[in-house]
């Protein structure tokens, strides 16, 4: 077998996802199961699981439905009309992770203090959000809870064990 175009397309997670889902809804809906191999089914599993595990944002796709072929290219669209300096690469990486925040934004765009202003990141951002929309918060209760839980159980004394299990002692 002779490979003709060499990586010829790039997918977006959304897209990877629609199509693992859509592959599950052929088989289970046809009369004829067609037999997957076991470590394409086993892959595609565990890629589908990793998609909808938060805080990946298509964790509550089937809910929210917000990603869609529609939101990709309006996405595309109004990059292209008001930020046209933002690659294809950084369009799909700001799609597959959706920031909320420039902090993220920043670890997504090469140079981006010196390449838009931080008017600029906020709108970027505000697109975003009006688009791809924002993940509600927990309840404030809830995250205190689990920071404080997160510091008794990250104490120093989790990593002593570590360290003496490795040595053998």
């Amino acid at each position: 077998m002779k490979i003709l175009e060499s990586q010829s397309a790039v997918l977006t997670n959304y897209e990877v996802y629609q199509h693992i889902v859509d592959i599950q809804q052929r088989n289970s809906a046809g009369k004829k199961k067609r037999r997957m191999p076991e470590d394409a089914f086993r892959l595609s599993k565990e890629v589908l699981k990793y998609l909808q595990t938060e805080p990946n944002p298509l964790h509550n796709q089937k809910e929210t439905q917000r990603y869609s072929e529609n939101s990709l290219q309006l996405l595309c669209e109004k990059f292209a009309e008001s930020f046209p300096d933002i690659t294809k690469g950084e369009g799909l990486a700001i799609f597959d992770v959706r920031p909320t925040n420039i902090a993220v934004l920043t670890t997504l765009i090469e140079d981006i203090d010196t390449r838009f202003t931080e008017q600029e990141q906020q709108q970027i951002i505000d697109l975003i959000v009006e688009i791809l929309g924002k993940d509600e918060p927990k309840d404030e209760e809830d995250e205190e809870e689990e920071g404080e839980e997160g510091a008794e159980d990250g104490e120093d004394g989790d990593a002593v064990q570590s360290v003496e299990a490795v040595n053998g002692a």
